[in-house]
């Protein structure tokens, strides 16, 4: 694989909101010539805010909540659901919550740092 270094909107010519998530992963070209994001890229959300009760809080799952229900209850913004789902160490997004459960929230005072670190790992 070889990065690309030209914008989404150069590839594509598509032009990406501001908000949208895909501005975090690189552009990469395979031996085939096909242009992929690079979404195997990881983060983790550092322990001093993931495990520090003054920046988290508690949400109580309900029967058929998502990932992106949760996010619009506590961020007013369905797109930042991921946050969530790595405040909880979760593996894998797309298994059904268990109703009853309490999932961890990060604060929202924390949420543009974490977004910063993200942005910064995509520029690796």
């Amino acid at each position: 694989m070889e990065r690309i270094d030209k914008k989404f909107k150069e590839i594509t010519e598509y032009r990406l909101k501001n908000t949208s998530l895909l501005h975090q992963f690189n552009l990469l070209r395979d031996e085939n010539g096909n242009i992929l994001l690079n979404i195997w890229k990881s983060y983790d959300i550092i322990d001093k805010i993931k495990n520090n009760e003054d920046y988290i809080s508690y949400y109580d799952v309900n029967d058929n909540d998502w990932w992106d229900d949760i996010s619009y209850d506590r961020y007013e913004n369905e797109n930042l659901w991921w946050v969530i789902a790595l405040a909880n160490d979760v593996i894998n997004p797309f298994e059904e919550l268990n109703s009853g459960d309490s999932i961890k929230t990060i604060d929202n005072r924390f949420l543009y740092q974490i977004t910063k670190e993200v942005k910064n790992i995509s520029e690796l």
